[in-house]
Protein backbone atom coordinates (compact mmCIF):
# COMPACT_ATOMS: atom_id res chain seq x y z
CA UNK A 1 0.00 0.00 0.00
CA UNK A 2 2.46 2.36 0.99
CA UNK A 3 6.05 1.62 -0.32
CA UNK A 4 8.46 3.95 -1.87
CA UNK A 5 9.60 7.41 -1.13
CA UNK A 6 8.26 10.69 -1.56
CA UNK A 7 8.54 11.59 -5.46
CA UNK A 8 7.11 15.53 -6.19
CA UNK A 9 7.19 14.39 -9.83
CA UNK A 10 4.22 11.55 -9.00
CA UNK A 11 2.38 13.78 -6.35
CA UNK A 12 -0.87 13.34 -8.78
CA UNK A 13 -0.99 9.47 -8.29
CA UNK A 14 -3.11 7.77 -6.12
CA UNK A 15 -3.60 8.82 -2.70
CA UNK A 16 -4.98 6.67 0.15
CA UNK A 17 -5.83 7.58 3.52
CA UNK A 18 -7.86 6.02 6.25
CA UNK A 19 -8.36 7.48 9.53
CA UNK A 20 -7.95 5.74 13.46
CA UNK A 21 -7.29 6.78 17.20
CA UNK A 22 -4.78 7.13 19.34
CA UNK A 23 -4.24 4.05 21.71
CA UNK A 24 -6.47 6.04 24.58
CA UNK A 25 -8.93 7.74 22.11
CA UNK A 26 -7.42 11.96 22.98
CA UNK A 27 -6.07 12.19 19.31
CA UNK A 28 -7.13 11.01 16.00
CA UNK A 29 -5.08 9.93 13.60
CA UNK A 30 -4.29 9.95 9.36
CA UNK A 31 -2.51 6.55 8.23
CA UNK A 32 -1.34 7.33 4.38
CA UNK A 33 0.18 6.15 1.70
CA UNK A 34 1.55 9.85 0.98
CA UNK A 35 3.58 12.28 2.56
CA UNK A 36 2.48 16.12 2.93
CA UNK A 37 3.72 19.09 5.03
CA UNK A 38 1.83 19.24 8.35
CA UNK A 39 -0.50 21.63 9.86
CA UNK A 40 -0.11 24.65 12.02
CA UNK A 41 -3.25 23.39 14.21
CA UNK A 42 -3.49 19.61 13.56
CA UNK A 43 -6.78 18.32 14.40
CA UNK A 44 -5.39 14.62 14.20
CA UNK A 45 -1.84 13.22 14.11
CA UNK A 46 -0.14 12.68 10.74
CA UNK A 47 1.27 8.90 10.80
CA UNK A 48 3.30 7.93 7.55
CA UNK A 49 7.00 6.35 8.83
CA UNK A 50 10.04 7.98 7.28
CA UNK A 51 11.35 4.25 7.17
CA UNK A 52 9.31 2.36 4.27
CA UNK A 53 10.29 -0.62 6.69
CA UNK A 54 8.23 0.53 9.50
CA UNK A 55 4.90 1.24 7.29
CA UNK A 56 1.04 -0.42 7.78
CA UNK A 57 0.74 -2.89 5.27
CA UNK A 58 -3.11 -2.76 3.27
CA UNK A 59 -4.32 -5.16 5.96
CA UNK A 60 -2.70 -3.75 8.99
CA UNK A 61 -4.71 0.33 7.60
CA UNK A 62 -7.84 -1.74 7.61
CA UNK A 63 -7.54 -3.38 11.11
CA UNK A 64 -6.42 -0.40 12.12
CA UNK A 65 -9.36 1.94 10.99
CA UNK A 66 -11.42 -0.77 12.13
CA UNK A 67 -10.50 -1.78 15.44
CA UNK A 68 -13.87 -0.98 17.61
CA UNK A 69 -14.83 -2.50 20.68
CA UNK A 70 -16.42 -4.54 20.97
CA UNK A 71 -16.58 -6.27 18.16
CA UNK A 72 -12.32 -6.18 17.27
CA UNK A 73 -9.91 -5.30 19.81
CA UNK A 74 -7.67 -2.95 19.46
CA UNK A 75 -4.28 -3.24 16.37
CA UNK A 76 -0.75 -3.01 18.05
CA UNK A 77 1.44 -2.39 15.18
CA UNK A 78 4.92 -4.25 16.12
CA UNK A 79 6.85 -2.35 14.12
CA UNK A 80 6.52 1.16 15.44
CA UNK A 81 4.86 0.12 18.71
CA UNK A 82 1.76 2.05 18.20
CA UNK A 83 -1.93 0.73 19.10
CA UNK A 84 -4.80 1.86 16.90
CA UNK A 85 -8.14 2.49 17.68
CA UNK A 86 -11.42 2.40 15.43
CA UNK A 87 -11.42 5.83 13.34
CA UNK A 88 -14.78 6.53 13.94
CA UNK A 89 -14.19 7.86 16.98
CA UNK A 90 -13.38 10.99 15.82
CA UNK A 91 -14.28 10.71 12.26
CA UNK A 92 -17.56 8.29 11.52
CA UNK A 93 -17.68 10.12 8.32
CA UNK A 94 -14.24 11.22 7.31
CA UNK A 95 -15.20 13.34 4.15
CA UNK A 96 -13.92 16.57 5.95
CA UNK A 97 -10.64 14.86 6.43
CA UNK A 98 -10.59 13.76 2.77
CA UNK A 99 -11.04 17.36 2.37
CA UNK A 100 -8.01 18.79 4.47
CA UNK A 101 -5.76 16.16 2.88
CA UNK A 102 -6.57 17.59 -0.49
CA UNK A 103 -6.07 21.26 0.45
CA UNK A 104 -2.86 19.77 1.98
CA UNK A 105 -1.55 18.10 -1.00
CA UNK A 106 -2.61 20.32 -3.58
CA UNK A 107 -2.30 24.07 -1.91
CA UNK A 108 -2.26 25.42 -5.15
CA UNK A 109 -5.96 24.48 -5.81
CA UNK A 110 -6.89 24.64 -2.18
CA UNK A 111 -9.89 27.43 -2.96
CA UNK A 112 -10.94 25.57 -5.73
CA UNK A 113 -13.56 23.18 -5.66
CA UNK A 114 -13.15 19.82 -6.78
CA UNK A 115 -13.96 18.37 -9.98
CA UNK A 116 -15.49 15.00 -7.98
CA UNK A 117 -15.77 14.40 -4.50
CA UNK A 118 -16.80 10.88 -3.44
CA UNK A 119 -18.02 9.56 -0.16
CA UNK A 120 -18.79 5.78 -0.09
CA UNK A 121 -19.97 4.85 3.32
CA UNK A 122 -21.93 2.74 5.36
CA UNK A 123 -23.31 5.18 8.00
CA UNK A 124 -25.96 7.82 8.68
CA UNK A 125 -27.00 10.36 10.96
CA UNK A 126 -28.71 8.27 13.93
CA UNK A 127 -30.53 11.20 15.32
CA UNK A 128 -31.85 12.10 11.49
CA UNK A 129 -32.79 8.43 11.08
CA UNK A 130 -33.94 7.50 14.22
CA UNK A 131 -37.76 8.34 13.67
CA UNK A 132 -37.53 6.43 10.64
CA UNK A 133 -36.32 3.42 12.62
CA UNK A 134 -38.70 4.26 15.08
CA UNK A 135 -41.88 3.88 12.48
CA UNK A 136 -40.62 0.86 10.36
CA UNK A 137 -40.15 -1.29 14.75
CA UNK A 138 -44.23 0.14 15.07
CA UNK A 139 -45.16 -1.49 11.50
CA UNK A 140 -43.65 -4.24 12.35
CA UNK A 141 -45.46 -7.58 13.62
CA UNK A 142 -45.14 -8.11 16.69
CA UNK A 143 -42.56 -11.02 17.56
CA UNK A 144 -43.36 -14.80 18.74
CA UNK A 145 -40.91 -15.95 21.23
CA UNK A 146 -40.73 -19.71 21.03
Amino acid sequence: MFGGAYDPDKRYEVKVAVTSTDEIGKKAIVIANYSRSGELNPSSDFHRPDNPSLELKVWEAAAATSAASPFFKPFYHKATEQTYFDGAFYNNNPVLVAHRERKLLWPEVARRHPDIFLSVGTGQNAKQMAPEIERHRRSMPPQSHA
